[in-house]
């Protein structure tokens, strides 16, 4: 029998899921916005609070495997379910390719320049590796999550805190580029980058199906692990900004590198970078056994083929997990080429967008449940849930069109399926025999 995982483990899974390559690239990002990237942090911070009380609120009261289309199937029936699924499917398999590429940049101090051939190697061989822990079965995932997940905490919260000592209020300032915009815009701008570091938060509701007591244990795990996360982004962010000029950290590719520099001297950026690839390595384990568990959910509703429901001796969904991971390979692949490379950092802009999609979807389908439930309109769970739901539509009416045209095309890539199988599937009628 397979074993189940706990709270300890389930927390380092919304940790790690959240914790990954934006700690490290984001300080470089929001250095123009000076105190206004500090507000942005707080304004996602509490929007994934929110967002984190939604899903507590779902996974208590509908705990199955898969995560987001089981809560849309129990209110809104196969369709809306199928599309939620999916979308959120893709989003976690796409997305990961960028940690997968970030992984082996970091650790470029050690390994030293090499062609983009030879990194893409690199990358695949990862991809490889972490897939392979995966199809181990989801104790085994977790455990090396439980060692990763401690060795991020201790180096995130270890360098900021150093970085206190030397702290500058005047450091932290807004590029005179940006004194004529509003204060509010600029805030909805430092927003919506520090959005994608909260992508995560629902993690530990996909693999519920294999967790102890999981209504317990997740909405304990998703609050926890989220709150976590907010004070370690705070620190981070305010240590970084604080110790590093603003034009300095701007042009910086490795905030972290110049910060340890800065503090300690010598050559403990080589350490540095050691820590950053297993911060990374962290968010892409936690995210690809994510990926297996969504899509095990997804075809245990019958919402995708049965083979997705095939595991093996370990518990694992093997389909779900390598297809998971062959989803990464083409974008893994754009990174041969430099200048195609950056549209990978186009899909991350997208993903957020589609993954709204998804979280209006929860909530609408927790305001579903409370109505069912005759929930008073001032019962906090309708509260939450409408700071939620007002949180994910400022983030979109924020964003481009051109970027919100290329987020539904994730929603659109599972219309073949639908269609060529989904469709069919619900169409067949069962004849009585003679």
């Amino acid at each position: 029998m397979n074993k189940k995982i706990g709270l300890f483990a389930l927390t380092s899974i919304v940790i790690g899921s959240q914790v990954g390559s934006g700690v490290f690239m984001l300080p470089q990002l929001l250095a123009p916005y000076g105190m206004y990237a500090l507000i942005g942090w707080i304004v996602s911070g509490f929007g994934a609070l929110c967002l984190a009380m939604v899903f507590v609120g779902l996974v208590k009261r509908c705990p199955k495997t898969g995560g987001p289309h089981a809560y849309v199937q129990h209110t809104f029936g196969d369709t809306a379910a199928f599309f939620t699924g999916w979308t959120y499917w893709v989003v976690s398999s796409l997305s990961s390719a960028t940690v997968v590429a970030a992984t082996i940049t970091y650790l470029t101090p050690i390994i030293g320049i090499q062609t983009p051939s030879t990194f893409v190697a690199y990358e695949l061989i990862l991809l490889l590796s972490i897939t392979y822990l995966n199809l181990r079965g989801v104790e085994s995932a977790s455990f090396v999550e439980i060692i990763l997940g401690g060795i991020k905490l201790i180096t995130l919260f270890m360098i900021p805190l150093a970085g206190l000592f030397l702290f500058n209020s005047t450091n932290i300032s807004v590029e005179p580029a940006l004194v004529s915009i509003s204060g509010w815009q600029l805030i909805g701008k430092a927003s919506a980058l520090t959005l994608w570091a909260f992508l995560g938060v629902e993690a530990a509701t996909a693999p519920a199906g294999s967790v102890e007591n999981p209504t317990l244990t997740i909405p304990t795990a998703i609050l926890g692990g989220t709150s976590c996360v907010i004070a370690l982004y705070l620190l981070n962010s305010i240590s970084i900004m604080g110790l590093i000029g603003r034009v300095d950290l701007a042009q910086s590719q490795t905030p972290y590198v110049l910060a340890t520099q800065q503090i300690f001297g010598g050559n403990w950026h080589l350490i540095i970078a050691s820590f950053a690839a297993l911060v990374c390595l962290s968010n892409l384990n936690a995210w690809i056994l994510t990926s297996g568990q969504v899509a095990l959910g997804i075809a245990s509703d019958n919402l995708l083929p049965a083979f997705f429901k095939k595991t093996n001796a370990h518990g694992a969904p093997y389909y779900g997990i390598m297809i998971s991971s062959l989803i990464m390979v083409p974008c893994i692949m754009l990174t041969i080429d430099d200048n195609i490379s950056q549209q990978i950092f186009a899909i991350i802009s997208m993903s957020v967008q589609a993954s709204l999609f998804v979280y209006l979807a929860c909530a609408a389908s927790f305001i579903s449940m409370l109505v069912q439930e005759h929930k008073p309109w001032y019962h906090y769970e309708y509260l939450t849930t409408a700071c939620a739901v007002a949180f994910c539509l400022s983030m979109i009416v924020s964003e481009d069109l051109q970027t919100l045209a290329y987020a539904s095309l994730f929603v659109l890539s599972g219309l073949p399926i639908y269609i060529g199988w989904f469709c069919r599937q619900s169409t067949i009628v069962v004849r009585p025999t003679d």
